[in-house]
């Protein structure tokens, strides 16, 4: 029986392509080929499966070529780089790792949860404009149990245990409720921040 042909057409670390070879799979790893439009559509009809990051952009004309085409194989969460109503017509199975950054993403938000209850924001501000920030802040806040909140399910399970390591009392807000919290959180995010006038600096959260 003939080995399943996969191309690894964006960078991947070693121990992932081990992974398929140490499971009979003929890989050809390729990491440069997924920036070349022509190459890999002139490779893509030889493999079975595809694995890729986000520099390959696999496009109903590449799908089109592949002929043998089964799976694609995205390490990562996004997949805006599959034409997925493409794949599906052909019957193409596209996959991702959703989970794979948790970690990297509890980190971020750990980092940001830390921020916002020391006011690490306000304190840049005020030192650069040569003011202390923390003659205006009562005494007792250091010492008290910050609380803040994450938005959005997905660094949660990670979230939880990092936090307990730290003086902040967390909670999670399901993602249904994200829209709700920021629009009415809004005015007073936008009155609290100190780069509020700084054209320069984007606004991720809309005008309510």
């Amino acid at each position: 029986m003939t080995a399943p042909r996969v191309l690894v057409s964006d960078k991947l670390s070693e121990a992932a392509v081990k992974i398929f070879r140490d499971r009979g799979i003929d890989v050809d790893y390729k990491p440069d080929l997924g920036k070349d439009k022509d190459a890999l559509l002139e490779a893509i009809p030889n493999y079975d499966g595809l694995a890729i990051r986000s520099a390959t952009k696999v496009t109903p004309k590449i799908l089109a070529a592949a002929s043998r085409l089964k799976v694609i194989g995205r390490a990562g969460i996004g997949v805006d780089n599959v034409d997925i109503p493409a794949a599906s017509q052909r019957g193409v199975v596209v996959m991702n790792t959703p989970f794979g950054n948790a970690i990297t993403t509890a980190e971020h938000a750990i980092s940001m949860m830390m921020a916002l209850a020391r006011q690490i924001t306000e304190a840049n501000a005020s030192t650069r404009a040569g003011t202390c920030l923390c003659h205006g802040v009562p005494a007792n806040q250091s010492r008290s149990a910050p609380e803040v909140s994450s938005l959005g399910a997905a660094p949660g399970p990670a979230v939880a245990p990092a936090s307990s390591a730290t003086a902040l009392r967390t909670g999670l807000l399901p993602e249904s409720s994200v829209g709700a919290v920021l629009e009415a959180a809004y005015p007073t995010l936008n009155a609290m921040s100190p780069l509020r006038a700084d054209p320069s600096v984007p606004r991720r959260v809309p005008p309510a």
